[in-house]
Formats: structure tokens, sequence, C-alpha cells
């Protein structure tokens, strides 16, 4: 129980933490359309705004699927330039610099107008210190059904330096 309890708890952090990602994000981009041309163009901003900031750790790309499947697809993406893509798994572990990883939508913000979503957070690694303690672990008297129930108690939460918010980016894109 304690297992899935964490499980769901985790679920429910990861979309605070792009929420907190999307707010406090230094850069942001606007991606038109998930056509080849328009996503190079994305990592070359992406990656000449982190070289000017000197940011010398790895950034990754942590975006939704659909754009996942956008760089995996992509024209550039074969073994004559190098590029470790791999259609039958459907994987890509680096793209034009950048460690890409892939997370459900429900994890990435909505934007503000209401026809607005974030397809892609940048984060240089090590910036984000998302945190959970659990304060109180117990076993209580089961009212449903004859045993314990478990119960937790927890407090969590996100913290990034005033000085690093620079390094987090975002990529938003209109909705129909």
């Amino acid at each position: 129980r304690l297992r899935l309890h964490t499980e769901a708890e985790t679920r429910t952090m990861n979309t605070k933490h792009g929420t907190f990602m999307s707010t406090n994000a230094g850069k942001t981009e606007t991606l038109a359309e998930y056509t080849d041309t328009a996503i190079l163009t994305l990592f070359d901003k992406m990656s000449s705004y982190y070289t000017n900031l000197e940011v010398t750790v790895p950034v990754t790309a942590y975006v939704v699927p659909d754009l996942f499947n956008a760089i995996v697809n992509q024209a550039l993406a074969t073994t004559s330039k190098g590029s470790t893509v791999n259609i039958d798994r459907n994987t890509i572990n680096d793209f034009k610099g950048f460690k890409i990883v892939k997370e459900p939508e429900k994890y990435f913000s909505t934007g503000t107008p209401a026809n607005t979503k974030d397809v892609a957070y940048f984060a240089a690694d090590g910036i984000l210190l998302p945190f959970v303690g659990v304060t109180t672990a117990r076993t209580i008297e089961a009212e449903e059904f004859d045993g314990v129930a478990l119960q937790v108690a927890a407090r969590g939460g996100t913290f990034i330096l005033d000085d690093n918010k620079a390094a987090l980016g975002k990529v938003t894109m209109t909705t129909a």
C-alpha cells in the first residue's frame, strides 16, 4: 500500500512541478506546429540561448508525446548524421545537444490565454529541487474492512534559486 500511495503522490507532485516550471521559466518560446523546420528552429534558438547563458551542465527537454514523436520522426534524425534514434522502439536520447524525456501531457500547464498550452520544458540539470517529506506514517483500524489501513501525512514542493530561473525555459503552442 505504501508503494501505491507513493506512486499516486508522485503523479500529483509531477503535475505541481510542471506548473512550477511554467510559472518560473526565465525563457519562453512559441512553437507554431510540429514540422521539421519549426522544431529545428526551436531547438536552434534554445541551443543558442543556453550557450549564451554559459550553462555548462547538461540540459534536459521534457516534452509532450506529440512533440517527442515529431522529434523521433525528424528527417535529420538519421544514422548518417550520427543520430541514435530507434524507430522500432520509438526512442531518441538526445537531439541538438538536449537530453529528450517524454512526459504525459497532464504534467504540462495550460497557458493564458486558455487556448495555449505548454508542450516542453527545458531545464539545466540540478537547478530544480523537488522534495517530498513524509512526516507521519501509521496504521489505523479500518472501518470499511477487517484489518488496518495505512495513513500517511507528507509535505512537498519545488525550489529554484532566483538566479537559476534564467536556465529554465518553456515552449508554448496555440491550440485550436
